[in-house]
C-alpha cells in the first residue's frame, strides 16, 4: 500500500483556465515524492477541465473533482481540503505561480511538526511581472510563534504589517490537515471570503504553533480580482468590514487584538485608496456608495491617534478634482 502524501496542494478554482496551466506547471516542475495536487472546480464554464487533463496525463498525482456549480470560495476551499489525504495542506490559488525550490523548503519545514506555516509572496502584474515582495510581519527573519494564550496572540498581531499576518491570503498558508479538520467550517462567515480565517483564529484560541517563513515562495498574480465587478467600495468593504467583524467576533470590539486589526487595515487601505474610492463614487454614483465608504473609513480611524486621524480629515476635505489632477500627473510621470 502506498504511503499517504506528506503535502497536499489544495486548489479551488472557477473559470481560471487561462491561468491554472501556469500554476500547475510551476508545481510540476518541482514535483517530488510525498506530494499530491487536489483541484476542486466549482463548475467552470471555460476550458479549466481540459487544461488540467493535459497535465494529469503527465502527473497522476493530480486529482481533479468538478462540481456542477460554484459553492463560493469559502465552501469550495473547505471542500477541497476535505478531499486531501496529505498530512499538511497548502491552500493555493489557481492563478499564482510557485517559485522553484518552494516545495523542498516546505517539505523541510513541515517535518518539524508545526501546526501552521505562513510564507511570503511577491506582487505581480497580470502577466506575472514582479513589482515588489509583499510584507507580512515586521520580522525580517524566519520565526516560530507559540500561540498558547490571548497575550501570545496579541503579541503576534502587534508584529503584523498587513492582513496576511491575519491569514487573508490563502496561498501563503500551509496547515496541519488534522488541526484544520478538528473544527467545522464556521457558518457565520460562509459567504464573507474569510471562513478559513475564522477557522484559524479559533484554532489559535485552542493553542497553535505558527512558523513564519520570511522566504518569498510564490508569485501572486495581480489585476485578476474576482470580486471587483461590484465596484471599489464593495471590494474594500469585503476586507474592511470582514476583518472588523472577525476581530469583534473573536476578540471583542474594544480589545487589543481588534485595535491591531484596525491598525493593519489602515496600513492596507491608506489615504490614497480612500481618495481613489471617493473619486470612483463621484464618477460612478450609480454603482458606488459614498455613505458606506465614509462610514467604513470613520470606523477604521475611530481609535487612531490624532496624527493618524488627520488622514481621515484629509479624506473629507480634499476635493475629488484635486485628487484627479494629482492622479493624472502621476500617470504622466510614472506611466501607470
Amino acid at each position: 500500500m502506498a504511503a499517504s502524501p506528506v503535502l497536499s496542494i489544495c486548489i479551488p478554482t472557477y473559470n481560471f483556465g487561462a491561468f491554472i496551466g501556469a500554476t500547475l506547471d510551476s508545481i510540476l516542475g518541482q514535483h517530488t515524492r510525498g506530494l499530491e495536487i487536489v483541484i476542486l472546480d466549482g463548475g467552470s464554464t471555460d476550458d479549466t477541465a481540459q487544461v488540467v487533463a493535459s497535465r494529469q496525463r503527465a502527473c497522476p498525482d493530480i486529482r481533479f473533482v468538478r462540481r456542477p456549480a460554484p459553492g463560493g470560495i469559502d465552501n469550495d476551499l473547505a471542500a477541497c481540503v476535505d478531499l486531501a489525504t496529505g498530512t499538511y495542506c497548502w491552500l493555493f490559488s489557481a492563478d499564482d505561480v510557485m517559485r522553484p525550490g518552494a516545495i523542498v523548503k516546505i517539505m523541510e519545514e513541515v517535518a518539524q511538526g508545526h501546526d501552521l506555516l505562513l510564507c511570503r509572496h511577491s506582487d505581480c502584474t497580470i502577466d506575472m511581472r514582479v513589482m515588489q515582495d509583499h510584507p507580512i510581519l515586521v520580522n525580517s527573519a524566519t520565526t516560530t510563534y507559540y500561540l498558547r494564550t490571548r497575550a501570545d496572540a496579541a503579541a503576534y498581531f502587534a508584529h503584523a504589517v498587513t492582513t496576511e499576518a491575519m491569514f487573508s491570503f490563502m496561498g501563503g498558508i500551509i496547515i496541519s490537515t488534522q488541526r484544520w479538520r478538528s473544527l467545522p467550517i464556521d457558518e457565520r462567515f460562509v459567504g464573507s471570503c474569510w471562513a478559513h480565517v475564522a477557522r484559524i483564529l479559533e484554532l489559535i484560541d485552542r493553542g497553535l504553533t505558527l512558523r513564519y517563513l520570511h522566504d518569498v515562495l510564490l508569485d501572486r498574480r495581480g489585476d485578476n480580482d474576482s470580486f471587483a465587478h461590484r465596484g471599489v467600495v464593495h471590494r474594500y468593504a469585503i476586507a474592511v468590514d470582514g476583518y472588523t467583524r472577525l476581530a469583534e467576533t473573536f476578540y471583542g470590539q474594544g480589545s487589543l487584538e481588534a485595535a491591531e486589526f484596525r491598525r493593519v487595515l489602515r496600513n492596507e487601505f491608506g489615504l490614497r485608496h480612500f481618495l481613489a474610492a471617493k473619486f470612483a463614487c463621484r464618477k460612478n454614483p450609480s454603482t458606488e456608495d459614498f455613505g458606506k465608504l465614509r462610514a467604513m473609513m470613520s470606523g477604521l480611524y475611530a481609535d487612531a491617534s490624532p496624527a493618524v486621524r488627520l488622514k481621515y480629515f484629509c479624506f473629507l476635505v480634499v476635493p475629488v478634482g484635486l485628487y484627479d489632477f494629482a492622479r493624472r500627473i502621476r500617470h504622466r510621470i510614472s506611466g501607470y
